[in-house]
C-alpha cells in the first residue's frame, strides 16, 4: 500500500482537552510519524513544563495518553494533521 504522508512536528497552540476541559495545553510539539501500514500516529509530545524546561511524554504517560485519545477522537483535528503529513511527504519528494 503506497502512502502519501510523511512523518512531520505539528503543534498545538492552545489544546483544550474535550474529555477533561479543566486542562488546557499550550504550545504541545506532537511529533507525528507513518506506521507500516502509512497511516500517521503522535509518537511522542513535548512541551515546557512550569519551570520553562521542556518535557517528553510517549506512550503510557497519563497526560500523553490522554491527549492522544482526544486527539484521534477529534476529526477536525485529525485532518490538520493529514493535510500537515501530506505536505511533508510532498516537500520530501521535492528535496
Amino acid at each position: 500500500m503506497k502512502s502519501y504522508l510523511g512523518p512531520t512536528i505539528y503543534v498545538l497552540d492552545e489544546y483544550e482537552i474535550p474529555s477533561c476541559p479543566s486542562i488546557i495545553l499550550l504550545d504541545v510539539i506532537l511529533d507525528i510519524e507513518i506506521d507500516t501500514l502509512g497511516e500517521w500516529y503522535v509518537e511522542e509530545l513535548r512541551m515546557l513544563d512550569n519551570e520553562g524546561k521542556f518535557i517528553s511524554l510517549s506512550d503510557g504517560d497519563w497526560l500523553f495518553d490522554l491527549l492522544v485519545k482526544n486527539l484521534y477522537k477529534d476529526d477536525r483535528l485529525q485532518e490538520m494533521i493529514r493535510n500537515q503529513s501530506v505536505e511533508a511527504f510532498s516537500d520530501n519528494l521535492a528535496n
